[in-house]
């Protein structure tokens, strides 16, 4: 069970990270409209 968790998270983190990178990214870019 234990690699079958390292395989999920090598597999699903980067989209995680990207997901999450997106989100900030467009609450950055809402800032930045207002100014």
């Amino acid at each position: 069970m234990k690699i079958l968790g390292i395989i999920a998270l090598i597999i699903i983190g980067p989209y995680v990270l990207a997901t999450i990178g997106g989100i900030i990214w467009g609450i950055i870019e809402e800032f930045t409209k207002k100014e």
